[in-house]
């Protein structure tokens, strides 16, 4: 039987909760925090706001 692991990381963020909150509801920004080997790509507009 294999062994569950669990992976965790915690990062702090020096900005206020609404300048974080900002950037995470921004579709786009998902660009700037994937690692690129994942080659993500957003294929369609985004016009959300």
């Amino acid at each position: 039987m294999r062994k569950l692991r669990i992976i965790s990381r915690e990062t702090l963020v020096n900005k206020k909760i609404e300048e974080i909150f900002e950037f995470f509801m921004r579709a786009e920004n998902l660009n700037v925090i994937t690692p690129p080997e994942l080659n993500f790509k957003i294929t369609t507009p985004c016009q959300l706001k």
